[in-house]
Formats: C-alpha cells, structure tokens, sequence
C-alpha cells in the first residue's frame, strides 16, 4: 500500500513541479524589457511600474514559495506521511492556480501598455488622412460653405493644435494620457467631417431659395 501511495505522489508531484515550471517569467521579463524600450512617463509610467512590482513579487517571492512547498511535499512523500502530503498537495494546487492567474493579468497589462503605443500610432495616422482631406475641401471649396468658412478654417487651427500637443505627449512617452486626448481629437474630427459633409447642400439651398 505504501508503494502505491509513494508512486502515487512520486507522479504527481511531477505534474506539480512541471506546472510550476509552466509559469514562464522569462517571457513575462521580455515584455517588460521590451517596455522600458518606450522610454514612458506620466500615466503610463505609473501603470507599467505597479505592474512591474506586481512581476518582482511574482517572481521573487510567489514561485520561490511553491519551490519551497514542492520540496516539502516531496520531502512528506518520501517519509511516507501521506496524509500530511495530501493536504500539502492541495494547497501547493490553489497557489500555482493563483500564480497562474497573476501571470495572465500582468501578462495582459503589458501587452495593454504596448498595445496602447501602436494602438496610438495607427489612431494618428488614420486622424492625420482624415484631416488632410477635411482641410483640402474646405480652403479648396470655400464657397461652397458660406458664411460657415472662418469658423470651419478656426476649427482647422484648433484641431491643427490638437494634433501637435498629441505628437508631444506620445513622444514624451504617457501613451496612455495620449490615449484620451486622441479621443477627444477622433469626436472633434468626426464632428468636422460632418459639417464638411452637410454643410454644402444647406448653404446651396439657402443661396437658391434667396438668392
């Protein structure tokens, strides 16, 4: 019966072991290598260092804590105290299903952080075509749009002005500050477009109808 037992736990403690082995913080630590790269600041900065934290405690005290259980449970095991290696067991269990879940969230955040500087970067791009084409039609077509046309070419210079204090958060590193104000840039862009796109059929009526 002891030797059951002892073959018992001799496999699953090798399941344990290579579960714990399965927590892999070398890819966690190349994220975050690959983060400090961006240089960040503000915002971003804060939130990229509590995860990091959250990766020095992971690392540095969490896994070293399952090592420590699996020896003992192994070393339980040996004594044949099986009793006392089964309920080891179980609590070396819950810790790699907590561990696991703390590697997936700061896994996530991470790729969050860097998603955000691409995420911007395109966002921008796509902002800047949208712009180009809203300015060419309103100084190219200023007839079209009436007594609208300096408040249009005022709102050209604000968005012209947004988009320079954007390029200098992002630069600066707070892409998550970035973020928000690239938010803010997209509803007044889509705004713009929807007065270039409305605005010419009102102001032709109106030239028709009192002419």
């Amino acid at each position: 019966r002891c030797l059951v037992a002892a073959a018992y736990f001799q496999t699953r403690i090798k399941n344990l072991d290579a579960q714990v082995e399965a927590i892999d913080v070398g890819a966690l630590s190349s994220q975050i290598r690959s983060i400090e790269q961006l240089k960040l600041t503000g915002d971003s900065l804060a939130t990229f260092s509590k995860w990091e934290r959250a990766f020095d405690q992971l690392n540095d005290d969490d896994l070293a804590d399952l090592q420590k259980i699996l020896l003992d449970l192994e070393d339980q095991a040996k004594r044949f105290r099986f009793d006392h290696a089964q309920k080891i067991a179980k609590v070396l269990e819950a810790k790699i299903d907590t561990a696991r879940q703390q590697y997936d969230l700061i896994s996530q955040a991470l790729q969050d952080i860097r998603h955000d500087e691409a995420d911007n970067r395109s966002k921008m791009l796509q902002l800047r075509d949208d712009y180009q084409v809203s300015r060419k039609t309103i100084l190219a077509k200023s007839f079209v749009f009436g007594d609208a046309q300096p408040a249009l070419e005022q709102q050209l210079q604000q968005l012209a002005e947004l988009f320079q204090k954007i390029d200098q958060i992002n630069n600066d590193g707070d892409h998550q500050a970035a973020k928000s104000e690239i938010k803010q840039l997209s509803d007044e862009m889509a705004a713009l477009r929807r007065q270039v796109k409305e605005l010419p059929p009102l102001v032709n009526e109106q030239v028709n109808e009192f002419p």
